[in-house]
């Protein structure tokens, strides 16, 4: 046969697996003595260029040969350079959507890829459609909604949307189905305690919760973790798991986890004193 295989970065062979038994002169016993492993492969490509293996798109003609463990059998001349074809993969597009907030910091997207190696293609991006030109990802600090265009590029070939890929890869799909990445920046987040909001409990010996959740105006955004350091004491900052418990005075920050990132450090006014329980 002459198979033809999609690219996927793996080298492709055809091998020879079993031998047909001509005119029915020999017995099962022969049969079982031709050894597959014993059969040697040659690579060219369809130009006569000799080749290692056949991994990258293109024509190969591979050649198999006997060695000694096959001394008792011989290969037909039908088949044998037999041809193999690598047709061109199809790349996926990784190019996410965004959406961060003011914070007075510069945001942007995460960097867009395709599966295929880094080293073979670049991406160049741009906030105008047809205009990719800088290998540098557009930011923007002020709320709105913004369009990041982007292309891929390879050594031979350019390609934006959904035309055609480079040597190997095709890319004929984008994730998101368009050839530009969205990143929203909402308003300012600000932090609300969830738990009681006490100011001052007396000691149980049990746990008392120190909660927060994150607001976009009066929207609580779930997507957003807000994690809870709590100082006794004037003490260090550590994170509170469980909840607060002994005698003293807590202070309190916060981080935001957006995206699986956890930001930095912000004071709260609130206090929590636990007081002494009664004798």
């Amino acid at each position: 046969t002459n198979p033809s295989y999609a690219y996927d970065g793996s080298a492709k062979t055809i091998t020879v697996t079993r031998i047909d038994n001509d005119g029915g002169s020999l017995t099962q016993n022969n049969l079982n003595a031709f050894n597959p492993s014993g059969v040697k492969y040659t690579y060219k490509l369809a130009d006569g260029t000799d080749v290692t293996s056949c991994t990258n798109v293109g024509e190969y003609r591979v050649t198999a040969t006997l060695d000694a463990s096959n001394k008792n059998f011989a290969l037909t001349s039908a088949g044998n350079p037999a041809n193999l074809t690598i047709t061109p993969g199809n790349a996926v597009v990784t190019a996410k959507d965004k959406v961060a907030y003011c914070d007075g910091k510069a945001h942007t997207i995460d960097k867009v890829t395709i599966n295929a190696p880094e080293a073979s293609y670049k991406v160049l991006y741009g906030t105008v459609a047809g205009s990719c030109t800088s290998s540098v990802i557009p930011s923007f600090e002020e709320e709105g909604t913004y369009k990041i265009y982007y292309k891929v590029v390879d050594p031979d070939v350019t390609y934006t949307g959904l035309d055609a890929g480079n040597v190997n890869r095709n890319i004929t799909t984008l994730t998101n189905g368009r050839s530009y990445v969205t990143l929203t920046i909402k308003p300012a987040l600000t932090v609300k305690r969830s738990d009681s909001t006490a100011k001052s409990v007396t000691y149980t010996g049990k746990y008392f919760p120190i909660t927060a959740d994150a607001y976009c105006g009066t929207s609580k955004e779930s997507d957003v973790k807000v994690v809870i350091y709590a100082s006794k004491n004037s003490g260090a900052y550590t994170k509170v798991t469980n909840g607060i418990k002994d005698v003293g005075t807590y202070r309190f920050a916060y981080t935001l986890v957006i995206d699986g990132k956890e930001g930095s450090k912000v004071l709260m006014d609130d206090t929590v004193t636990i007081k002494a329980a009664a004798k």
